[in-house]
């Protein structure tokens, strides 16, 4: 990769075999963009595989296959040295507070120096780079839907700062500090009978409670959870209607109005 016509050559070769073109479908097609980041464009090779072979980006996957970080490879094609950040994010960790969804971190490892000679690299097995948080392995709760897991290789900017907890993390808050992004991947995962005994035995271990069950939505949530922006503002709209409705027809002290004929 020392001459720029072989990195030219390698680049083209990803755009047309390689899979760049349907990957970025797929990230649009499964609302990575808008919901992650505004727009994106990967420019290096990645791909990434469990012990059950390579995995093609997007696809459902067992959660048991994820309890160990996969491995992920990357090329980069640009000749100046610089330093990446690899994060996997969660788009839709449900949240009851919000009754919404939130980011989730599952990982986040920083100053890996990477350049077009140092080749393909396993960016999980490697021992390049500052770990701040470790694999935490997806555990798609019950009644939570099916979740995107987004790998995102970003090249650093001199302001990024390591996160320090995983909860409600903001990919697009790390990349207007300068971030740019550099390779991306994804899959899905979700609950299933098969996986249940899994999830709560390893739910259990890595948090030490049991894991929450989404179907069971708490009482005063009359339609369920976890609810999207749009459900959240018809659920506004209809509460306004409702309460306007009382004061039209119950006066202060909790009368009925009659009117009379």
């Amino acid at each position: 990769m020392d001459r720029p016509v072989m990195r030219h050559l390698a680049q083209k070769r990803w755009e047309k075999e390689g899979g760049l073109d349907r990957l970025m479908q797929r990230v649009e097609q499964m609302g990575v963009v808008p919901d992650l980041v505004g727009g994106i464009r990967g420019s290096a090779p990645i791909t990434f595989s469990t012990s059950q072979g390579e995995v093609e980006p997007g696809s459902v996957q067992l959660p048991s296959a994820l309890e160990n970080p996969p491995s992920l490879n990357v090329q980069i094609l640009d000749n100046t040295d610089a330093l990446y950040t690899l994060l996997v994010v969660d788009a839709d960790a449900p949240n009851y507070e919000t009754q919404s969804y939130s980011q989730r971190l599952h990982y986040y490892k920083s100053d890996i120096s990477l350049n077009h000679s140092t080749g393909e690299q396993d960016l999980f097995g490697s021992e390049v780079g500052k770990e701040a948080l470790g694999w935490e392995a997806p555990l798609p709760p019950r009644g939570s839907g099916v979740h995107r897991y987004v790998f995102l290789l970003l090249r650093q900017s001199s302001s990024s700062s390591a996160p320090t907890q995983r909860e409600d993390f903001d990919v697009r808050s790390l990349i207007e500090q300068g971030s740019e992004i550099t390779a991306l991947s994804l899959f899905r995962s979700k609950w299933t009978k098969e996986e249940n005994s899994y999830i709560e035995e390893t739910y259990r271990k890595v948090y030490g409670v049991e894991v929450p069950v989404f179907e069971k939505a708490p009482k005063e949530l009359r339609y369920g959870m976890p609810l999207n922006k749009k459900s959240m503002e018809r659920e506004r709209i209809r509460e306004e209607a409702w309460e306007k409705a009382l004061g039209d027809i119950v006066g202060e002290n909790g009368e009925v109005k009659v009117e009379k004929i």
